[in-house]
């Protein structure tokens, strides 16, 4: 009681912030961007480490990489197919983890933040498709009977980035609203 017992004129928790509400303040967007380090680093490891391993004939063994599939798509004049998965596995996903990174450091500073909102959000929309598009490339190949695939470790690491950038997202949207 060193203020002689005088009352200082204040109503608790008007003004001030708890422990807790600073907590709740600042968690979503620490969690936001732990998940989207680590969705950015999955994402490089899933799009060049091998995805799906073709086995034809017992003896002979290919790997790809979802950057080798679409060269080898380019390289043998399947464009369409090649510029789907380029654009829905590969830039999509990888413009989302940056505009939701920008989104968390900088989105009530800037301008521009309400328009890359709106645009992570439709990007999100879109989010499952790449997944789809290697699991038909598995699919294919295993029911081909000329081929057997076998899923390899780029796999798990495209599913985490797609998975840890869905989970950042919300998190960065709920810290934007937190703010």
């Amino acid at each position: 009681m060193g203020d002689g017992g005088q009352q200082t004129g204040r109503v608790e928790g008007e003004g001030v912030r708890t422990k807790s509400q600073a907590l709740r303040g600042i968690l979503p967007g620490a969690l936001a961007a732990l998940l989207l380090a680590v969705a950015a680093a999955s994402f490089m490891l899933g799009i060049t480490l091998p995805i799906v391993r073709l086995e034809r004939f017992f003896i002979l063994s290919d790997s790809y990489s979802l950057i080798a599939m679409v060269q080898t798509l380019f390289g043998d004049g399947e464009v369409l197919l090649a510029l789907v998965i380029l654009v829905f596995s590969i830039l999509l996903p990888a413009l989302k983890i940056i505009l939701l990174s920008f989104l968390l450091v900088c989105a009530r500073e800037h301008a521009l933040a309400g328009a890359v909102h709106r645009l992570a959000g439709a990007l999100g929309k879109w989010s499952m498709l790449d997944v789809l598009v290697v699991a038909l490339v598995i699919f294919a190949a295993k029911t081909s009977g000329v081929a057997s695939a076998v899923s390899e470790p780029g796999l798990y690491f495209f599913c985490l980035s797609v998975l840890a950038t869905m989970a950042g997202g919300l998190l960065a949207r709920r810290a934007g609203r937190a703010s």
